[in-house]
């Protein structure tokens, strides 16, 4: 009976098709004529012509015809809408026992971090912590380009050690998988969402510290001649507010009672049927952030073109194509991201929106 139904409404919705398409190509067909008639004779104040009887007459047709199968087709349309919804209700509640069921039945092989991941989060850190302690042991150093850089390599030090820490917390749970595997510690479960709030801090910090170092290559290439502009504290202050925001930002998501963790894997990552959560961290932490950059990187070139066609700012050009350089390697920085990111976190959003929806 579930088959049967299922082939009938297929049938009507394809019945319903194609008196749609009927009824469109008479309105293509007719429609732009028929318009075309009604303003000539509502132009013309003289009675009208054979030709215009000729048009009023099919565009009554036209209307007549419409209105009837509209009004022939309102319950077979109405009550198909119905039975398909219910079909549709019934083999998505086929479709969740079925998957819970495979949850239940389905035994979890323990999974190993790989050890390429683990080595470059290693290194990752190594270097970071070497880089910091030259910037903050040389004073000579600390000029705005390392500063920032500095605020960088911080970030990727936060990610890198807490994307460590999400591993070995993968590892130890498929260790111990059969102890703890019908019931969960409320206090690692707190300790991942935690993991799970820093991972996506800390690539948003990342981010939006490339914005900040695009803004200063615009204010050197643009605002050049306003010294107040090249102090220090201006960005000491945007590097505190960029991780005021890149804390701030994510609270929403916590506040509202969205799991940073996705159970059978042990993974403090937002789930794939978290859309709300994913649409969010992708638009805040990487989409937002790389439009920015895209934009400060077109004003530096059309400000660089514009002043290539004046011959009086030679020294000026000089030191903007310096600049137009140092911006280029930080968009080689942001185009493999955009490049490694951008496709993942397409997909990721579509699931997440095919999953919700």
């Amino acid at each position: 009976a579930y088959k049967y139904n299922i082939h009938r409404v297929r049938r009507q919705v394809v019945l319903i098709q194609r008196i749609v398409i009927l009824i469109l190509v008479l309105l293509v067909l007719g429609g732009p004529y028929s318009i075309f008639i009604i303003l000539e004779a509502l132009s013309i104040k003289r009675a009208p012509s054979y030709s215009h009887r000729i048009g009023f007459m099919f565009i009554s047709i036209a209307c007549a015809s419409s209105i009837i199968t509209i009004i022939y087709f309102t319950r077979s349309i109405r009550k198909m809408i119905i039975e398909f919804l219910s079909i549709k209700k019934k083999s998505l509640q086929r479709n969740e026992l079925q998957r819970l069921n495979s949850i239940q039945n389905m035994e979890l092989t323990p999974k190993r971090m790989p050890m390429s991941t683990t080595d470059d989060t290693c290194i990752g850190i190594i270097f970071s912590l070497i880089f910091i302690f030259i910037i903050l042991y040389n004073r000579s150093l600390r000029t705005i380009p390392n500063i920032l850089t500095l605020n960088s390599t911080a970030a990727i030090l936060i990610m890198s050690s807490d994307t460590l820490s999400i591993g070995i917390y993968v590892l130890y749970r498929d260790i111990k998988r059969r102890e703890l595997q019908m019931e969960i510690e409320m206090k690692s479960l707190f300790l991942c969402h935690v993991r799970g709030y820093i991972a996506h801090m800390s690539f948003g910090a990342l981010v939006y510290s490339y914005v900040i170092q695009a803004c200063y290559r615009l204010v050197g290439t643009i605002f050049y001649h306003q010294f107040s502009y090249n102090n220090l504290k201006i960005y000491m202050y945007a590097i505190c507010a960029q991780w005021i925001f890149s804390i701030l930002q994510l609270l929403p998501i916590i506040l509202g009672n969205n799991q940073i963790y996705i159970k059978h894997e042990y993974l403090c990552q937002f789930a794939i049927e978290n859309s709300k959560g994913i649409c969010y961290t992708n638009f805040t932490n990487y989409m937002i952030p790389v439009i920015i950059i895209m934009i400060i990187y077109y004003k530096i070139t059309r400000s660089v073109g514009e002043k290539e066609n004046n011959g009086t700012y030679r020294y000026n050009i000089h030191r903007t194509r310096r600049q137009v350089v140092l911006t280029q390697r930080i968009l080689i920085l942001i185009a493999i991201l955009f490049v490694l990111g951008g496709p993942y976190t397409v997909f990721i959003i579509l699931e997440a929106l095919s999953i919700a929806s």
